[in-house]
């Protein structure tokens, strides 16, 4: 299957040609970017669907530089976020429902597992429509995960409430400096099922994928933009996979996790 096939719509309309350029960006310009920009991103960013409209997330526009220093030093975050001259940092924000199930009911009783489950699903369909939001207004955008890696730090230094907050995404932006071709996805038929899954994913197809998609990646330099110390997409997952990146990520991340969304805020 070709890279058009797994694109149908591309170009049919301004929408659909918005979605089939997606790509992060991960240099731009010095040109500062208004605040209206941002102002109005988030503020079509909230039209997001949400559950029952909870609404529970908040983003973090970060322009103290010292802050956002100490954030990214936290975070060890890559050269390339500290020069975006946007830094946005969304979070799960349960606090403004807690106040209403306070006048309603007295003290909420969603459980944390819940609360955890909504939060994050409601507030990453935020920040994708931010991300999209502020790719509509002719920036370049790039999700990074880096709050997962210094959960407790980044909640202390933006003064988030463990109780019904919680750190998720960070979203830089700019000018870009880059024309970014679209990255490797698998084909449709690889993800789009008729009905019930068919049954585990083909061995074969899968790791021909993987090939292809370090072709495509290496023909653009892309492990050279990344700034990762590694040189092939199957190096980069042979790391996220294996113990290094189990002891930098997964088990900080999964013994901050507990500390989060476990009731109202204080």
């Amino acid at each position: 299957m070709t890279r058009e096939e797994t694109l149908p719509c591309a170009g049919t309309d301004a929408a659909a040609a918005l979605l089939a350029s997606g790509a992060s960006v991960r240099r731009f310009t010095a040109d500062a970017v208004p605040d209206s920009v941002v102002e109005q991103a988030v503020a079509l960013a909230q039209r997001a669907p949400s559950a029952s409209g909870h609404q529970p997330y908040s983003v973090s526009y970060v322009t103290d530089p010292d802050l956002r220093a100490e954030l990214e030093s936290a975070m060890a975050v890559q050269a390339f976020v500290h020069d975006a001259p946007v830094f946005l940092l969304v979070y799960v924000d349960w606090s403004r429902q807690d106040v209403i199930a306070d006048a309603l009911v007295g003290p909420s009783s969603m459980n944390r597992t819940s609360r955890l489950m909504v939060g994050t699903i409601d507030a990453s369909i935020f920040a994708h429509h931010l991300a999209l939001a502020l790719r509509a207004a002719g920036l370049g955008v790039c999700m990074v995960a880096n709050p997962l890696l210094a959960m407790d730090e980044v909640a202390r230094l933006l003064g988030l409430p463990a109780r019904s907050c919680m750190p998720l995404h960070v979203l830089v932006a700019g000018h870009p400096a880059e024309v970014v071709p679209p990255r490797p996805r698998y084909p449709r038929d690889m993800v789009l099922h008729r009905d019930a899954r068919p049954g585990p994913p083909d061995v074969d197809e899968t790791l021909a994928y993987l090939r292809r998609g370090d072709a495509e990646l290496q023909a653009v330099n892309y492990f050279e933009v990344t700034g990762d110390p590694v040189t092939s997409w199957p190096e980069h997952y042979a790391i996220k996979y294996g113990r290094r990146a189990a002891e930098r990520t997964w088990e900080p991340l999964a013994g901050a996790l507990p500390g989060f969304l476990d009731g109202q805020a204080t």
